[in-house]
């Protein structure tokens, strides 16, 4: 008598977003776009900004544009701790609300774990930033 191999699904990683920002206490669209170029080549832009022009703390600022060239996502990695907000590793999300919805914030979240492995279990989320994540190791088998 033979044993029947039993298919177990892929594991999802444990993870248990903690959902401590409500979403209007994230900064505005607005506020974070007009930092950066709000026109450029289609894709992804890397740049690397200061938390202040003389704290030498820096910010990895991944910035995608539509195909049309306009800014329309922009996500900050923090590779240094910034006393008292930010810890390494952080991220924070931004997508401009007419193009929510439509994958650039998957793109960018991505993209940023490619470039440095983002640690999700460390993270604090808005709800809409909970899921996000939740569909991002969910369709990374993770």
């Amino acid at each position: 008598m033979g044993r029947t191999k039993v298919h177990k699904p892929k594991r999802v990683r444990q993870f248990n977003p903690r959902i401590v920002i409500p979403d209007f206490a994230m900064y505005s669209w607005a506020s974070q776009a007009m930092q950066y170029p709000t026109k450029g080549e289609p894709g992804f832009r890397h740049t690397v900004e200061h938390n202040r022009p003389d704290d030498g703390m820096p910010i990895d600022c991944l910035l995608y544009y539509a195909e049309s060239g306009d800014l329309v996502g922009i996500l900050n990695h923090y590779p240094v701790d910034i006393p008292p907000y930010e810890k390494a590793g952080n991220i924070n999300l931004w997508v401009h609300p007419d193009a929510q919805r439509m994958g650039v914030g998957m793109r960018l979240v991505t993209e940023a774990d490619r470039r440095w492995r983002i640690d999700f279990n460390r993270q604090q989320f808005t709800e809409a930033g909970a899921m996000l994540a939740r569909r991002y190791l969910e369709r990374r088998g993770l």
